[in-house]
């Protein structure tokens, strides 16, 4: 798999903002971007570049995962941009476009953390390295934030519904799965039995409720998670145990 399609792997359900002065260079490299990120926003100069990312993240209630920035541009430059950026993020990734003559500009934005530098004349291939970069490095966070440890060395992971025991995935029945999941990513909220029959039955409308068929499910389950994992308040239902996570 050639380095484009690893990036637009990588790259398909994140958000980026790309500013920059140059209105043909901006428009083309939007098209590109269009092709690899979830969500691609534009701005012409530092001042439109600051006012996306604030509305981005009024909209989103998260900030973009990737900012690619242009030092020289008009109003606001790109180091104003980022100071600007980071003073709201501090963890922010960016990427400044630097021309041969802003050389002396580099060492400031270094001392400001930034290491992600591309030289103009801009080609989407000098792109491709970095952004590939930061996108697997978002991406493996990501995923680390989605594990749940659980007590007795069992893990769950969200995105993928897996429990695993000692790093050995435990096998679970679709209805298993469903329940486990329901219940792990609400952990404050107790599930009643017509809540978590009609979860599992979603999709037949026309099956009756059976608290036999949930009561032989729990007791399924039990056998394979931690003790006390489920717990079952009395007259209202079942909920996950969150004092059995492991922070």
């Amino acid at each position: 798999m050639n380095k484009y399609k690893l990036l637009q792997k990588e790259a398909n359900g994140l958000n980026i903002l790309f500013t920059e002065d140059d209105d043909d260079l901006r428009q083309q490299t939007e098209k590109i971007f269009k092709t690899l990120f979830n969500e691609v926003v534009i701005a012409s100069n530092g001042k439109e570049g600051l006012e996306e990312y604030l509305n981005f993240y009024e909209k989103n209630n998260k900030y973009f995962d990737i900012v690619i920035t242009d030092i020289k541009m008009p109003i606001k430059n790109g180091i104003e941009l980022t100071k600007d950026i980071l003073k709201i993020n501090k963890t922010q990734n960016v990427i400044v476009i630097s021309a041969y003559e802003d050389s002396k500009y580099l060492i400031e934005l270094i001392n400001l953390g930034i290491n992600n530098f591309v030289q103009k004349p801009l080609i989407i291939d000098q792109l491709v390295d970095p952004l590939l970069a930061i996108c697997r490095k978002i991406n493996d966070s990501k995923d680390i934030a989605e594990i749940i440890y659980l007590a007795e060395n069992f893990s769950w992971c969200k995105k993928q519904k897996i429990l695993r025991h000692f790093g050995k995935e435990v096998k679970l029945s679709s209805s298993e799965t469903i329940l486990l999941s329901l219940l792990i990513s609400n952990p404050y909220i107790t599930f009643s039995n017509e809540d978590i029959y009609n979860t599992i039955y979603s999709d037949k409308f026309d099956k009756e409720l059976s608290i036999d068929s949930i009561k032989s499910l729990i007791k399924r389950i039990r056998k394979k998670i931690p003790d006390d994992l489920i717990k079952n308040i009395y007259g209202e239902g079942y909920r996950v145990n969150k004092e059995l996570f492991i922070d």
